[in-house]
């Protein structure tokens, strides 16, 4: 913890929360691709503060993330209330001179607990069937609130047109970083439109996490559940959310079993028919946004994630 993080996160907290005094030096949070965060412990007890100098596409996610847990807490879906966010100056690491940049924060409450990847590492059978149904049983009823057109967020009354958009974005920002051949990225396109065509109706958007995984899943002191690390909480095709957890969360099949029903008491929507289809869009999705992630920040990720997009799109 260095001298200038304390200064800069002491400002954070009398900008967005005045009379909040640290009473401890932050921990940094080890976990986690896009922020840097931190436990701090303050005389209203401990916070959990996000920044992120990346300021124009930062500020939309914390600012979408904040009306979306707001939300969320009024269903009363187990995620930490946000407590403030916002932009503030941030002193340079360790920079004797005092220079500072321009950061994005995010505050919110610290949930105590153990997030599940953890937990289940050393779990007995039985208590990782429990805690995998109470995940299902959470994340169905996450994806029972509906985002309707108009909505904080909410940029369409169909799923598919935010899944052609996110599309969209993806192809331009995967052409900028150069790693797919203008074929690949043609290839990926035709994949994705005609499965969306192969879409049973339009699909109504609903509060999907999209960074659904188990160390975004808490399980906490008294063995309930919670879901956090919500920036990118907002309206989409709630079956987004089964990406993540395919890929890194059901490594066994009975583990997969008891979380699908647990979904299926907690979601008040049948298991849609085109769900693999559905899934097999996001897939590819989420293997153009990771190649244009790894680009940049872990070329050595790239020939994994590469394999994975051309099997997808039958390349």
């Amino acid at each position: 913890m260095s001298f200038n993080h304390r200064l800069s996160i002491e400002r954070i907290l009398r900008q967005a929360l005045p009379g909040t005094d640290l009473t401890g030096d932050p921990i940094p949070m080890t976990k986690g691709l896009h922020n840097e965060s931190w436990k701090v412990e303050t005389c209203r007890g401990p916070l959990l503060v996000k920044t992120n100098r990346k300021i124009e596409e930062t500020r939309q996610h914390f600012t979408r993330a904040a009306n979306a847990s707001q939300l969320a807490c009024e269903y009363e879906i187990a995620v930490p209330e946000v407590f403030a966010h916002g932009t503030s100056s941030f002193f340079l690491d360790d920079d004797a001179q005092g220079r500072e940049a321009l950061t994005c924060f995010l505050i919110q409450e610290w949930l105590p607990g153990q997030d599940a990847e953890d937990y289940l590492r050393v779990a007995s059978s039985s208590e990782a069937l429990r805690v995998f149904y109470d995940l299902g049983f959470l994340t169905g009823r996450l994806h029972n609130i509906p985002y309707a057109f108009g909505m904080e967020g909410a940029c369409a009354d169909d799923a598919r047109e935010i899944t052609r958009a996110k599309l969209a974005a993806l192809l331009e920002r995967n052409r900028d970083c150069g790693v797919l051949s203008e074929d690949e990225l043609a290839k990926a396109n035709v994949a994705v439109q005609s499965l969306l065509e192969q879409q049973v109706g339009s699909v109504e958007p609903r509060m999907t996490h999209h960074d659904l995984h188990l160390p975004n899943m808490l399980v906490r002191s008294d063995g309930s559940v919670a879901l956090i690390d919500l920036d990118f909480l907002r309206p989409g095709d709630p079956l987004e959310d089964f990406v993540k957890l395919e890929l890194w969360a059901f490594g066994q099949s009975d583990h997969r079993k008891s979380f699908m029903s647990g979904y299926g008491i907690g979601n008040i929507e049948p298991w849609p028919s085109d769900a693999e289809t559905r899934i097999r869009i996001h897939q590819i999705l989420n293997a153009l946004s990771y190649i244009s992630f790894f680009s940049a920040n872990g070329p050595s990720e790239l020939p994994e994630w590469l394999e994975r997009l051309r099997a997808l799109c039958g390349t």
